[in-house]
């Protein structure tokens, strides 16, 4: 019955892992995390866990397909890996770019004559 809580904590299970990988994906995709987001990270789905072992399962069941979802349409279109991946790379390249550079600008050390 979905009117009880589940006596399996099958559903708050699934509810606070399903936040959390939502919550989680959601800011990868961020250039910088900010404190607030880190804390949010784990505090919701605990909050959601113990929220779903004493309310209505119905509320546990809603949580897990809503999230479920979520964490599905982020993984599709808006790809958090391949955000991160890309942005390293383009770390690399400007990085090795200002070494080119300075090694460009700084004169070139002639050897010692014997």
């Amino acid at each position: 019955s979905l009117d009880k809580p589940d006596p399996y904590l099958i559903l708050p299970i699934l509810a606070a892992v399903f936040t959390f990988a939502s919550t989680y994906l959601s800011s990868m995709s961020q250039l910088e995390t900010n404190a607030s987001l880190k804390i949010m990270n784990y505090v919701m789905p605990a909050m959601i866990f113990f929220m779903g072992i004493s309310l209505a399962s119905s509320l546990s069941l809603y949580w897990v397909v809503s999230n479920a979802f979520q964490t599905g349409q982020t993984l599709l279109l808006n790809n958090p890996f391949k955000i991160r991946k890309e942005r390293e790379e383009a770390a690399r390249q400007a990085k090795a770019r200002e070494r080119a550079l300075e090694r460009a600008k700084s004169p070139k050390k002639k050897g010692k004559k014997k």
